[in-house]
């Protein structure tokens, strides 16, 4: 990740990236859990430019939606970083997710 993720968000990459390992992500808990798996928590991180989209709550949600994941089963971890340098705006976003 320290090598991929500069190279992603550098070239515009990181938001298309980000949104194909939440789906990803999302669909493999749903599909452990039809074979048979315990439902489990699924942790994915956030960049700072995914953080910084407006709609960044909304893709959250449609994704939840569309794969069928019960939303108490995603983990959105940010880093204090990013909650420091944003403040208002990262709050609004937890606000929305919440």
């Amino acid at each position: 990740p320290a090598d991929f993720i500069p190279i992603a968000e550098d070239t515009g990459q990181i938001l298309p990236l980000g949104e194909w390992v939440l789906a990803r992500a999302c669909e493999a808990a749903v599909n452990w859990q039809k074979i048979g798996t315990q439902p489990i928590r699924v942790a994915i991180n956030l960049s700072p430019k995914q953080l910084q989209q407006p709609h960044i709550a909304a893709v959250i949600e449609a994704t939840l939606i569309q794969s069928g994941l019960p939303p108490h089963l995603l983990t959105v971890e940010l880093t204090e970083r990013m909650l420091h340098d944003q403040q208002e705006a990262v709050a609004d976003t937890l606000r929305h997710l919440k």
